[in-house]
């Protein structure tokens, strides 16, 4: 089974490159991209950089103008966001 942040990766993966959704559904897909839609551009980016360009919370802090500690908190922030929206989505 797929977890949130599994999902989110898979999600971010379709958008920029690979085919990551076919496994998961259409209708999964379109509560992911749904719910990816509603986060801030730099909880998008975050994990982006993080979990598809495989930065360090340091490198990926660089990029975004942010300490690593603030990143890392942005990141699993980020993560239990998308969270909550696709619980919303389903409940």
């Amino acid at each position: 089974s797929w977890s949130v942040a599994d999902a989110a990766v898979a999600h971010v993966y379709a958008r920029f490159s690979a085919p990551e959704l076919d496994l998961m559904g259409a209708e999964l897909q379109e509560r992911l991209e749904r719910a990816m839609d509603e986060l801030r551009p730099q909880e998008r980016e975050v994990i982006l950089l993080i979990r598809v360009q495989e930065l360090s919370h340091a490198e990926a802090g660089e990029r975004l103008g942010r300490s690593e500690g603030s990143t890392r908190t942005l990141f699993f922030r980020a993560l239990a966001k998308l969270a909550k929206l696709l619980d919303r989505q389903s409940g």
